[in-house]
């Protein structure tokens, strides 16, 4: 049976092989003696009529051949090759080696043309090597990958071992060793074959162990059919043998319909030999693929009780009639209107069984003569109206419930027809929404419960507006009723997340923020709870222009909740924690407010700000309904001036009653805070600070002093500046 089966690679077969080279890399021209494959280097088959094929998958080389040598085991290696075994060279050899028919389909597989290139295509590439090896001897022997051993010790453990020469026979010292045990035998039977068919299209579906080749040398599947008591071949396409898989199926295109097939697979190994059949399946194939479907189907409303339906004629040549099928709005399924199939060139129906206002949705199905049934056409609706839409529903009412959700209720509708109400909602403040439906049934009750945006409740601080219309059989719907609904901000607003304070010049702090993740806010306020204010930009009178109230307890002490040393770099004290209670509403005043924002904007300055003071404050988001947020705190700032007060002019000194008089003119500057006076017994260095006085005196005595001394003083401010040295003064009687 084998030898009278011819292969070919056309189809789906040539698809699989061309699949299984993807799998592997070709082999550089430059290797020597590289394993082609993941499977073990030698395998062999022994076949039932002794001849043993033993395979190796090592590429050896272009020009180098080899001996076979074979020992059973326990005993001596003998050399069963008299000469080297050389493969074909070039591609004349090989053309003559593997045949015409052969060599065509290897030209189709390798995509090259003259016989030179094939050759060097099946010889340097591994994957077509290996391949077409182990599916044609032929191909193997003249590749070189091929020892038929027809003397073999079948039945005992044997080893061969292939010894690679070079052209001139010696051995290049490259060996190739295998054992096996010689049993004789053929493949094993595919199971659970089964045929089906799609028109004249045969599909067959078979199971097989998996297992590499090297194991059990299978290689393809063959089909054939029992006719007048022969085997035939059922296709002169086989199936490929993928290691990896167990479950099969083929394809394959039979001449006539309405037949008996007799069917059978085998598996047949590299050498050739066939397993015994699989079950036997016999099949009957018929035309079973039914007609296309029409397309087009045009509906026409000829009165308020006829619709004409019509379509274009079906051109499957084995078509026999049509059903036109029926399915109301209300309706849960098609119904057939036609008692008797229509003739196949009747293309137009007027259904006359339209009872009332509504959508009617038709199809159409074709039917040939084996029964075959087609999908249903495209749906093609058309509408029936009524003369005049429902009456409204009356009162719709919208009430908030305790667990966030919304009651609807309102009046039926005086229509008595009516099929269901639909109710709408969408935002109307502080955006607008497109309206979204609320119920997704239908419904006839008069109370609806809505649990919100997404079944989650409802935002607060926002407004809505519902619908509710009254809809006929018709699908026509009456003048909507509406409602609105406000939900109230209860919740207050989340604080700032970020403060960041920085002094700037000219007597100004700013402060900046980022924003409320809350989306209600719709401003913020700045309050200063730390640092005297001053009286205005110019710079009123000390004692009169500072504020010395915020952040300190009346009796001067420091408040609670404040820290010592709070720091960013030039911070002295303040709050770590916010106020609360009666330390925040007092500090919630007027008098303490430095400003407020709208929403986008989130940055503020204060200009009354005192050089040598430590400055905080804190942010407060505010939403619409004046809910606040819990204030967030900046840091803790030390404003200071960068320049220093005008020098001391007009100092002197005298010795009176043993003591020095020092006196100088005092110095205008805003934030003065006093002067230091320093003392040296020499004109040009050496002077050490004696005394400091309040920025009120201009007049100090030394006690310690004497003619001849020299004193110079500095005027100092509140930010620590001291004024630029003038010339020293020295003391007279």
């Amino acid at each position: 049976m084998a030898a009278a089966y011819g292969r070919s690679f056309s189809g789906s077969g040539m698809v699989m092989w061309m699949l299984l080279i993807g799998l592997f890399v070709s082999t550089p021209a430059q290797a020597q003696f590289i394993p082609m494959t993941d499977e073990q280097d030698m395998f062999a088959i022994t076949r039932s009529d002794g001849d043993v094929y033993i395979y190796h998958t090592v590429f050896v080389g272009l020009v180098n051949g080899f001996h076979v040598d074979r020992r059973v085991v326990g005993g001596d290696w003998e050399r069963i090759t008299e000469e080297p075994v050389f493969p074909v060279s070039g591609g004349t050899g090989f053309v003559r080696m593997i045949g015409e028919d052969m060599f065509t389909e290897l030209q189709d597989i390798t995509g090259q043309e003259t016989s030179q290139q094939v050759f060097l295509s099946m010889k340097m590439r591994q994957n077509l090597n290996f391949i077409g090896s182990v599916l044609f001897p032929d191909v193997a022997s003249a590749l070189g990958n091929l020892y038929i051993d027809r003397d073999a010790p079948v039945g005992q453990q044997t080893e061969y071992r292939f010894v690679i020469v070079n052209t001139r026979g010696e051995p290049t010292g490259n060996e190739i060793t295998g054992r096996f045990d010689l049993q004789p035998g053929t493949p094993e039977s595919p199971r659970r074959f089964s045929v089906s068919n799609e028109g004249t299209e045969l599909i067959m579906e078979w199971e097989y162990p998996a297992a590499p080749i090297s194991q059990d040398g299978v290689s393809e599947f063959r089909f054939y059919e029992r006719r007048e008591g022969r085997s035939v071949p059922l296709t002169d396409r086989t199936a490929l043998r993928l290691g990896d898989k167990s479950r099969y199926t083929f394809r394959t295109d039979i001449q006539a319909l309405n037949r008996s097939y007799t069917i059978f697979v085998v598996a047949a190994d590299a050498t050739g030999q066939e397993s015994d059949p699989s079950n036997t399946v016999t099949i009957v194939p018929e035309d079973n693929i039914p007609p296309d479907p029409v397309v087009n189907i045009d509906l026409h409303r000829l009165d308020e009780t006829r619709v004409e339906i019509s379509w274009e004629v079906s051109t499957d040549l084995d078509a026999a009639g049509y059903h036109v099928f029926r399915m109301e709005r209300n309706e849960e399924d098609f119904i057939r209107l036609t008692d008797g199939m229509l003739d196949v060139f009747q293309n137009v129906f007027v259904d006359s069984t339209i009872t009332g206002s509504s959508h009617y949705n038709y199809k159409i199905r074709v039917y040939d003569r084996q029964g075959n049934v087609s999908k249903p056409s495209n749906i093609s609706s058309i509408l029936i109206e009524a003369f005049a839409p429902p009456a409204p529903p009356r009162a719709l009412e919208a009430a908030l419930q305790d667990d966030g959700t919304v009651q609807l209720s309102w009046g039926a509708s005086p229509t008595d027809d009516i099929v269901t109400y639909y109710v709408m909602r969408r935002e109307i403040h502080p955006e607008i929404s497109s309206h979204a439906r609320v119920n997704d049934d239908r419904t006839l009750a008069t109370q609806l419960r809505d649990l919100g945006l997404s079944d989650a409740g409802f935002p607060e601080g926002r407004t809505f507006e519902y619908g509710i219309v009254a809809v006929g059989p018709s699908a026509m719907q009456s003048d909507t009723v509406f409602a609105e609904l406000h939900i109230p901000l209860v919740t207050p607003p989340e604080p700032p997340p970020f403060t960041d304070v920085l002094p700037a010049r000219g007597g100004r702090i700013n402060i900046n923020w980022q924003a409320s993740p809350s989306a209600t806010v719709t401003s913020y306020e700045v309050h200063r709870i730390l640092g005297p204010v001053r009286a205005d930009r110019d710079g009123a009178d000390d004692a009169e222009g500072l504020d010395d109230s915020a952040g300190q307890r009346p009796d001067g002490g420091a408040q609670g909740g404040m820290r010592e040393g709070a720091s960013n770099g030039i911070a002295q004290n303040g709050w770590d924690s916010p106020p609360e209670g009666a330390d925040l509403e007092r500090m919630l005043t007027e008098a303490n407010r430095v400003g407020a924002t709208g929403r986008g904007n989130r940055f503020i300055r204060d200009e009354k700000v005192v050089p040598g003071h430590t400055y905080q404050y804190m942010v407060t988001a505010v939403d619409s309904a004046g809910n606040r947020s819990q204030p967030a705190l900046t840091e803790a700032v030390l404003y200071r001036s960068t320049a220093p007060p005008q020098p001391v002019r007009n100092t002197q000194a005298r010795l009176i009653d043993g003591q020095v008089t020092v006196q100088w003119e005092p110095v205008r500057a805003q934030y003065l805070s006093g002067y230091v006076i320093y003392r040296s017994r020499s004109a040009t260095g050496g002077f050490e600070r004696v005394a400091e006085v309040d920025a009120g005196e201009t007049r100090w005595t030394d006690s310690n002093g004497d003619a001849g001394n020299w004193y110079r003083v500095h005027a100092v401010d509140t930010s620590e500046n001291k004024s630029r040295r003038t010339r020293a003064t020295q003391a007279t009687r």
